[in-house]
C-alpha cells in the first residue's frame, strides 16, 4: 500500500510543470511599468472623498500623504 501511495506521489510530482505561469498583462486603466505615466487606481481616486480623509485624519496619516505624493 505504501509503495502505491509513494508511486502516485512521485508520478504527480513529475507530471506537474516546473515552470511558472506567465504574468498577466497590466489592467487597462494602468500604463506599462516603464512608461512613467500611471493613472491613479480606484483606491487612490477615493482618497479625495470625505470618509477616507476622515480616516486618515483620525489615524494621524493625513500629514504623511503629501510626502508620498512627492515621492
Amino acid at each position: 500500500m505504501r509503495a502505491g501511495v509513494l508511486g502516485l506521489a512521485l508520478l504527480t510530482a513529475v507530471a506537474t510543470p516546473a515552470t511558472a505561469a506567465p504574468a498577466a498583462p497590466a489592467p487597462a486603466g494602468r500604463a506599462a511599468a516603464g512608461s512613467g505615466a500611471l493613472s491613479p487606481t480606484v483606491e487612490e481616486q477615493r482618497l479625495d472623498r470625505a470618509a477616507p480623509r476622515e480616516i486618515l485624519r483620525r489615524s494621524g496619516f493625513d500629514d504623511v500623504a503629501p510626502d508620498f505624493a512627492r515621492a
